[in-house]
C-alpha cells in the first residue's frame, strides 16, 4: 500500500514539473481522482485546472462525480456535455487524424475533453490502470459469480436460465441488467479466458 502511494505520488508530481500550464483529467473515478487529489497535494500555492465530459444519457453520464470530487478538491473545474449530435460532428476531425482503424469508443469523449482543456492548459494529466491492476472490472467480479453459477447443472443453465435472459426486453442503458444477464449467461458456458473475453 505505501509502495503504490509513494509511486503514485512521484509519477504526478514529477508530471507537474513543466514551464507550461498543466491540468488533470478528471472522471470522478479512483484513479483519475487519485491523480487529481496529489496534484492539488503537490501544487499547494496554485489552483489546479481539471476538466471531464458528461453525457446526456444518464446511464451513461458520470459527470456528477468529477463535479463532486472537483468541489471537494477545490479545483478549477471545466465540463462539457457530448450530445448525439455534436458526436457526430467530430467524427470527421477525428477519423482525419488517425493513422489506423481504431473500435475504441471512448475516443469521441476524449477528443472532446482535449479539446476543452487545451484552452487553458497545454499538458494535461489523467489516471489509467487502476481497473487493470487492482482487479475493478465488472468481469473480475463476474469470475468470481460464474464459480457459483456452474454449480447449477448445465441442462438447467442452458435449457431454462439462458432461455429466460434471452427474453429480458432490449436495453439501451450503459450496462443494464438485461445486457449483464445476457452476456453473463453466454460467457459462464466458456472457458474462464474464454468467459473474460466473451465479456469484455
Amino acid at each position: 500500500k505505501e509502495q503504490v502511494v509513494t509511486s503514485l505520488t512521484n509519477a504526478v508530481t514529477s508530471r507537474l514539473q513543466a514551464d507550461v500550464p498543466v491540468g488533470v483529467f478528471l472522471s470522478g473515478g479512483i484513479d483519475s481522482s487519485a491523480v487529481a487529489a496529489l496534484a492539488v497535494s503537490a501544487k499547494r500555492d496554485e489552483k489546479v485546472r481539471s476538466f471531464s465530459i458528461g453525457f446526456e444519457d444518464a446511464s451513461f453520464d458520470e459527470s456528477r462525480y468529477s463535479k463532486a470530487m472537483a468541489d471537494r478538491l477545490s479545483t478549477i473545474h471545466e465540463a462539457q456535455v457530448l450530445s448525439s449530435s455534436l458526436c457526430l460532428d467530430l467524427l470527421e476531425p477525428i477519423y482525419s487524424r488517425l493513422d489506423e482503424p481504431i473500435g475504441d469508443s471512448s475516443l469521441v469523449p476524449s477528443f472532446l475533453m482535449c479539446n476543452l482543456a487545451s484552452k487553458y492548459v497545454t499538458v494535461a494529466i489523467g489516471g489509467d490502470g487502476s481497473d487493470e491492476l487492482f482487479a475493478g472490472y465488472d468481469t473480475h467480479a463476474a469470475a468470481v459469480a460464474r464459480a457459483r453459477y456452474r454449480w447449477i447443472p448445465g441442462p438447467l443453465r442452458r435449457g431454462i436460465i439462458a432461455p429466460l435472459a434471452g427474453l429480458l426486453p432490449v436495453s439501451h442503458a450503459k450496462l443494464s441488467f438485461e445486457f449483464k444477464a445476457k452476456r453473463f449467461v453466454h460467457g459462464a458456458e466458456l472457458s474462464l479466458a474464454g468467459a473474460h473475453h466473451a465479456w469484455r
